[in-house]
């Protein structure tokens, strides 16, 4: 009941209301662009991965967001919950894409990029979400 409400009676934005809303915004256009734009190999394992890394590095960009603009302790703290098991099941789908991936080489050639690039555009905020919490 009290969703619908927000849904209805949108609550008046307040001055960080808008640097939060950005960020969520670019953080949420960010993940969206590197799923829709990540290779499919045909091989649901690797795509699978690939495509779960862009979703997780997004969860912790919205993490962070919460963060700095968030102030309830329960959010918080689940904001800081899931950066760490987010950033941990990265690296593990990491590690296991760079197993998987020598297999790739029996595929065709469009269908198998380099590993480096591969590994590259599956992880386009490796660097923002390796900062420690």
């Amino acid at each position: 009941m009290a969703l619908n409400l927000l849904v209805s009676y949108p609550l008046p934005v307040y001055a960080g209301e808008l640097s939060m809303n950005n960020a969520l915004s670019q953080a949420m256009a960010s993940m969206n662009a590197a799923m829709s734009t990540a290779p499919m190999t045909g091989n649901p394992d690797v795509d699978f991965a690939v495509m779960m890394i862009s979703h997780h590095q997004g969860a912790v960009e919205m993490a962070k967001v919460e963060l700095q603009y968030g102030t309830d302790p329960r959010l918080r703290r689940l904001a800081q919950e899931v950066i760490v098991t987010q950033q941990s099941e990265i690296a593990l789908m990491q590690l296991t894409l760079e197993h998987l991936l020598p297999e790739q080489s029996s595929l065709s050639p469009h269908r198998s990029p380099s590993s480096s690039n591969w590994l590259s555009s599956s992880s386009n905020f490796q660097s923002s979400t390796q900062e420690e919490f």
